[in-house]
């Protein structure tokens, strides 16, 4: 009995810990999030940016054209990571209504300067992430990281 018990107990310890890695985020769909943030947050700004002296919506167009492999992978793996369309969709309105009053701290001018650099050659997914974060992009996650479930 006390065998079947220590049985049922690893089992469900096994299983637990497995739940929590599925609700983490992996390594792939955190640079995913970081390619998606900034991509919306570029997105976002030329728009609201486009009536200022700072109108970068033809940059910005350029960075879509040279990177879209790069977007639309990083867009397929929140779609896995998320586990359906309607959770990356969720994902993505959140994202883009977090930047629609603007970036904090940044003008047109600012954004404008880094949508240049952006759109100066075709970037590695890598590449737009680092971007990113020297932008000051930090991706919307929901939970821990799974490296961090892990290490519990």
């Amino acid at each position: 009995m006390g065998r079947i018990i220590r049985s049922c107990v690893a089992t469900l310890a096994i299983l637990g810990t497995t739940a929590a890695q599925a609700n983490c985020w992996s390594p792939q769909a955190v640079t995913a999030a970081k390619i998606r943030n900034f991509d919306t947050m570029l997105m976002v700004s030329a728009l609201r940016c486009r009536t200022s002296s700072s109108n970068f919506m033809a940059s910005y167009g350029a960075f879509m054209n040279q990177n879209r492999g790069s977007l639309v992978v990083a867009g397929l793996e929140l779609q896995k990571h998320f586990g359906s369309a309607n959770g990356y969709d969720h994902y993505a309105i959140s994202v883009a209504n977090h930047y629609g009053a603007g970036v904090q701290g940044m003008s047109c001018a600012d954004l404008a300067s880094i949508t240049e650099s952006a759109r100066s050659a075709a970037m590695t997914a890598e590449q737009i992430a680092d971007l990113a974060e020297r932008s000051g992009v930090d991706p919307m996650l929901d939970a821990a990281t799974c490296d961090t479930v892990a290490g519990r």
